[in-house]
């Protein structure tokens, strides 16, 4: 059975190649900010509320002035296929049926076409990682946008390529960024 975080990393790196687990379960460089969101969710607890009533509670809010089921969005996640044959595809149908938002990454198993077509009626969003070649970003824009996506999250802090750090916290999980 699979209760928490802690079960689903164990479970997932049963089934990935070490590659691919490595990709998904690694952060970058020394990997601190995987250890400091680590540290800072564990202090985060629910706080039960006992005898209130619960007759009309929702958890809908709005985003970008559109109204989503919870405030929660499919963050961008590079490579899906290497996790799942259906990658991208099952995650933005996911989204969808529970009333959220995916948004993409640049670095997707399937083009922004594809995914609109393969997912009608998903809320989509596009990850961009600015590319130096202006000619490139400006035809992945115009696919995003031909494609329907509703909005742009722009990521600034792309390492440089073929950058890895020698002290990487979990040698099984560093990787060359290529």
């Amino acid at each position: 059975m699979l209760l928490n975080v802690g079960d689903y990393e164990r479970e997932a790196e049963r089934l990935l190649d070490p590659g691919a687990f490595g990709y998904f379960g690694g952060g970058a460089g020394d990997e601190l900010t995987l250890r400091d969101n680590v540290e800072v969710f564990s202090r985060w607890q629910f706080r039960p509320r006992v005898l209130v009533d619960v007759g009309e509670v929702t958890t809908a809010t709005t985003v970008l002035g559109r109204e989503i089921s919870m405030p929660l969005l499919v963050a961008p996640t590079a490579f899906q296929r290497l996790a799942h044959p259906d990658g991208e595809v099952a995650t933005a149908r996911a989204a969808a049926e529970v009333g959220t938002v995916m948004c993409q990454s640049t670095l997707s198993s399937v083009t922004p076409a594809e995914l609109a077509a393969a997912a009608p009626g998903t809320r989509l969003w596009f990850q961009l990682y600015w590319s130096s070649h202006r000619g490139f970003t400006a035809d992945l824009l115009a696919g995003v946008a031909e494609a329907g996506f509703e909005a742009v999250v722009f990521t600034v802090d792309f390492p440089a390529p073929d950058a890895v750090s020698a002290t990487c916290a979990r040698p099984s999980r560093c990787r060359r960024i290529s």
